[in-house]
């Protein structure tokens, strides 16, 4: 990952030399997400800071990017997976470093606001058109990396992380203790309906995932393009189950390939499970050397986890590291608090300590490792959840508790009752009162009387 960080005057003046103490403070703060290099421009009314970590082109990628013309300058935070695909579609000399954000700078200059129809990766991108006067932002399809601003009548300060915005005494530092002791994460509901990622403060936003958001310079005047959103309804499909099984095996090739396109060394964090294992046996295929990361804990262990890991990197010829985690391995309340700095959020538990530990002990073993794979998110795609939301029964059970989950989801519109779902003993809401939100059958469960 690199960092972000910038502030832009949006009232059509300019910054001043003081600036600079700021972005520096700025950089200071998001220096752990880039250890490879650092700069910092100051022109007109836009500042930009950026720290590298160099996945691509490691010696000849570094940030802010101009374009040709010197009308458009960009800092991004993530990787362009198809850089190369898009590249050949342009005339010879647009791209002239090694990289994959470079890309980005001609895509705009051709298609304006639409320049990320054809991006397939996961970033953050803050690019000053000097031509138009505006600051752009952008985030991938899915919000992968972020980028979080705080704006007045004057001005925005923006970065990848909150903590770097803190490091402008103007912005504001405040809980929104309202948001979070209403959000159905901090009460462990399972639910459909996702709410809008929050910062957990006030008066701070997320540019919002699948959106270029541009920011007139001279005003203040802001227009949101939503250029990507999830699928709607799609007719039904005609191919067989032995069709689909193939689709989704080279479509979760081709999306591993362009993972592991990496111009430094990777690694791969292997449970053991279907997931991890599938993706180390089809990026061993583009690497030179994997090396895999498992956790060794009591539970591992007495599950089969650790083991199961061995055995699938000892098939495919990988190095695998078992990394062991004592019974007694507990992080102290110092460790929880720089855990809780790192990841701000209030979402932050044992996945996320042994994560870090993984990665602490990876980054020891492998002092080259830039970037790591790893299978997470596979069973929610994959329905690996399905028998624990059935609860053990049958299908009706299943359809019956996601329409207990489609109902707590009609509630996230009322903060003020969504907390006592849980708490109730019997529902809040009725299928009937939620209308065409649930299909026929849904909610009628144990509850619904």
């Amino acid at each position: 990952m690199c960092g972000l960080a910038g502030l832009a005057r949006i009232d059509g003046s300019q910054l001043t030399p003081d600036a600079d103490a700021l972005l520096a403070r700025m950089a200071d703060v998001i220096s752990h997400r880039g250890p490879d290099d650092r700069d910092i421009l100051r022109q007109g009314p836009v500042g930009l800071a950026f720290t590298r970590l160099s996945l691509v082109g490691p010696d000849n990628g570094n940030q802010p990017l101009t374009s040709a013309d010197g009308s458009l300058v960009l800092i991004a935070n993530g990787e362009v997976y198809n850089h190369r695909e898009l590249t050949a579609r342009l005339p010879a000399g647009s791209v002239r470093t090694a990289s994959d954000c470079e890309v980005l700078l001609p895509l705009y200059q051709r298609h304006g606001k639409d320049f990320l129809d054809s991006v397939r990766g996961m970033y953050a991108v803050v690019l000053w058109d000097r031509r138009a006067d505006q600051l752009v932002l952008a985030r991938d399809r899915f919000g992968v990396k972020p980028l979080y601003y705080h704006r007045t009548a004057e001005r925005i300060v923006f970065g990848s992380e909150i903590k770097t915005l803190f490091a402008d005494a103007d912005t504001p530092r405040s809980l929104d203790w309202a948001t979070a002791l209403a959000h159905p994460a901090m009460t462990a509901a399972p639910h459909l309906a996702a709410p809008q990622p929050v910062s957990w403060f006030q008066d701070i936003h997320l540019v919002p995932a699948g959106c270029v958001v541009r920011i007139d310079l001279s005003n203040g005047t802001t227009t949101t393009h939503r250029y990507w959103d999830f699928p709607g309804e799609t007719p039904e499909l005609s191919a067989s189950d032995d069709e689909l099984v193939e689709e989704y095996g080279r479509l979760l090739a081709e999306s591993v390939a362009e993972c592991a396109t990496a111009d430094t060394e990777l690694g791969l964090f292997l449970s053991g499970g279907v997931d991890s294992a599938s993706v180390a046996a089809l990026a061993a295929r583009h690497t030179e050397q994997l090396h895999t990361f498992t956790v060794l804990s009591g539970a591992t262990y007495s599950n089969g986890d650790a083991e199961h890991a061995a055995q699938v990197a000892r098939f495919l010829g990988l190095p695998n590291h078992q990394v062991l985690f004592d019974a007694d391995r507990i992080p102290d309340p110092a460790e929880w608090r720089r855990l809780v700095w790192l990841t701000e959020t209030p979402e932050c538990g044992p996945e996320q300590f042994y994560k870090h530990e993984l990665h602490r002990y990876a980054k020891l073993a492998r002092p080259d490792l830039r970037g790591m794979l790893l299978g997470s998110a596979s069973d929610e795609f994959n329905g690996g959840y399905s028998p624990d939301l059935a609860g053990g029964g049958t299908w009706q059970d299943f359809q019956a508790h996601l329409g207990d989950m489609a109902l707590r989801g009609a509630l996230l519109d009322r903060p003020d009752l969504a907390p006592w779902w849980e708490r109730a003993g019997r529902p809040l809401l009725r299928a009937g009162a939620v209308g065409e939100a649930l299909p026929d059958g849904w909610g009628k469960g144990e509850h619904d009387h």
